[in-house]
């Protein structure tokens, strides 16, 4: 990845997630190609990619390398997350196709793209992104992110954050207390919140519920955006968008300390479901 170029107060971050690329894919890597289309139009200072970058299988190598490539193709400054296709699902008791997170996958994504969390300065703000799927594992490395993340909001004051991560922090509100494999574990969540609170953490984006929204957060709390995927789409949760959902990315403008999020999801995009991954992972098996 590419250290980005910085345009004093002003900056811009394409945010991509679930482009699920890899070997068998077509579908998806013809939508990418207009992402990578909008980019090369719009040249933004960063782009982040919020994890399910590979097509279904978090130990496919060819998956990786050819999510990598496609990042690289791009010629600009990136840096991604990893989400549950890529090392393997945060702990759940039905795990997306029964992967639970793995060393060994997490390790062969930090050998492809460095570090699994990354902070830097773009603009006036510090962005930072880390792995959602270390939430709920008890591990040492996630200890030693939460100890990351506490020690990054406490020293970027008084610069506002904007934090990335593979999995929404809440499906409706903050203050949720189940867990649900759709969003991060409840203690995770509750964690966040109490350190989100007082911070200058000012946006999460995220991805993995292939729709958009835009919850702007109650007051001392964060915005929460979810990007569309740029693959297929999935099914609504309630409360129900007024608009279905439909493949594309968020463009985050920040001028100063405000951040405006738009929506960018181009009519030709195509809009397909999950059960062509299915497919390919029953010919895959055959």
């Amino acid at each position: 990845m590419s250290t980005p170029v910085l345009h004093g107060a002003e900056a811009r971050i394409l945010h991509v997630t679930d482009t699920h690329l890899g070997e068998g894919d077509e579908q998806g890597a013809a939508n990418w190609a207009i992402i990578a289309g909008i980019a090369a139009a719009l040249q933004p200072d960063l782009v982040v990619h919020t994890g399910d970058l590979m097509l279904r299988d978090a130990a496919s190598a060819a998956d990786r390398a050819i999510g990598a490539a496609a990042l690289r193709g791009l010629g600009l400054p990136f840096h991604v997350t990893p989400g549950n296709h890529d090392v393997g699902d945060s702990p759940s008791p039905e795990p997306i196709f029964g992967q639970d997170v793995d060393r060994r996958w997490t390790q062969a994504w930090c050998d492809t793209f460095g570090a699994d969390r990354w902070d830097l300065r773009l603009g006036g703000w510090t962005v930072a992104g880390l792995n959602a799927m270390l939430f709920g594992t008890g591990w040492d490395e996630e200890a030693a992110q939460w100890d990351w993340l506490e020690a990054l909001l406490r020293d970027a004051a008084p610069r506002p954050v904007a934090l990335f991560m593979h999995k929404p922090p809440y499906l409706l509100r903050f203050d949720e207390t189940q867990d649900d494999s759709l969003a991060i574990p409840a203690a995770a969540r509750a964690r966040l919140r109490r350190l989100a609170t007082g911070s200058t953490l000012r946006l999460i984006g995220c991805g993995h519920r292939h729709e958009h929204r835009h919850y702007a957060g109650a007051p001392g709390e964060p915005a929460v955006v979810w990007a569309p995927p740029v693959a297929f789409i999935g099914t609504r949760s309630p409360p129900l968008p007024d608009v279905p959902p439909h493949p594309g990315c968020v463009l985050h403008s920040f001028i100063g300390e405000t951040v405006i999020s738009q929506v960018i999801a181009p009519q030709e995009m195509a809009r397909f479901d999950v059960s062509y991954l299915y497919r390919l992972r029953e010919k895959a098996s055959a």
